[in-house]
């Protein structure tokens, strides 16, 4: 049995270098967006019936809160560690565990490729079988759960192996593992089940879901429902492209982590990866205000009452057919 306490994949590199410099003025603003626009979402979402009336928007208030929770735990490790004096021992390990350790930034990402993998899968329902299943509250209520109680099941170990170190005046969070080849069995885990097992899913659902919607023989009667259809999908393909493309480099890199003659030569790609994470829990309300005209609109309406001080809700009737309310927020 041997202890390893070295810094992981999501701890700040510890000095006052030019990367240091760089991620925590780049963190701060990506947080600070972050919270803004994801919790405009929320509110949009939240504050207009035509919304609310439809489940899957609960699906993206699931998905913006836990953005939310990336960027607010990213802010305690990569913006103010530096600002304050952090207790050592048990309160050490606690605080390292709970909050200056960034083990809540992994359960943020966690739920948020749950999350996509299961709009996937409620997008490939909807219009693949249009009929033959409907996204319930209790359903809905079990998906979400479902994404917290995944996010933090599969993060236990952290919370677990995570503890407080001192150097000098600096101190650090280090993953204290006693055995390692448990170590580099979890990070391989990681990979997986954050990065390969989403990525395959989300590929075969959105590929079933194109094929369906660009096929050739659409009648005239449906060509506006699955105008927006498609809309729709290309909105979320984007979010699903951009957790593939900003989560994916950390992910590796933190498999690649016990190897230390490995790690030793990704400093700069660390520090990229680490802005990618930020970013990437920061671009999707804008995604969605560039791909969604139904966004676009409430944005635009929000910022236009922020300077009236008024507040306008929109009423819209219910859409019976076999879509289950889809086009009222994917317009």
């Amino acid at each position: 049995m041997d202890t390893d306490a070295t810094t992981s994949p999501l701890s700040l590199p510890t000095g006052t270098s030019f990367e240091t410099t760089i991620l925590t003025a780049t963190c701060a603003i990506l947080a600070l967006i972050n919270v803004t626009s994801n919790s405009l979402v929320i509110w949009i979402v939240y504050r207009h019936r035509q919304m609310t009336s439809s489940l899957n928007s609960y699906l993206l208030i699931n998905l913006a809160l836990a953005d939310v929770m990336v960027a607010i735990f990213i802010t305690p490790q990569y913006v103010f560690q530096q600002t304050f004096t952090h207790p050592g021992g048990r309160a050490g390990d606690w605080l390292c565990k709970m909050i200056t350790g960034g083990n809540f930034i992994w359960v943020g990402s966690a739920a948020s490729a749950f999350t996509l993998v299961a709009i996937a899968m409620e997008r490939y329902y909807a219009f693949v079988h249009p009929c033959g299943h409907q996204l319930t509250k209790r359903r809905l209520t079990m998906i979400i759960a479902g994404s917290w109680i995944y996010a933090i099941v599969t993060n236990i170990p952290l919370f677990i192996v995570v503890g407080y170190e001192n150097h000098g005046d600096e101190f650090n969070c280090p993953e204290k593992w006693s055995n390692q080849t448990i170590r580099k069995l979890y990070t391989v885990g990681v990979f997986v089940l954050f990065g390969v097992i989403p990525i395959v899913m989300m590929t075969i659902l959105y590929l079933r879901v194109i094929k369906v919607l660009w096929e050739p023989n659409i009648l005239p009667t449906q060509e506006e429902i699955v105008k927006k259809r498609r809309k729709a999908t290309k909105m979320m393909l984007v979010v699903t492209v951009l957790y593939f493309v900003c989560r994916l480099p950390n992910v590796i890199l933190y498999m690649l982590w016990p190897y230390k003659d490995l790690y030793g030569s990704f400093r700069v790609s660390y520090v990229i990866s680490i802005i990618l994470v930020g970013l990437n829990s920061t671009m999707n309300p804008f995604v969605y205000s560039l791909h969604s005209s139904r966004f676009k609109e409430e944005f635009r309406r929000w910022f236009a009452s922020a300077n009236t001080g008024e507040r306008e809700r929109l009423l819209v009737k219910d859409n019976k057919e076999c879509n289950y309310g889809y086009e009222r927020f994917d317009r």
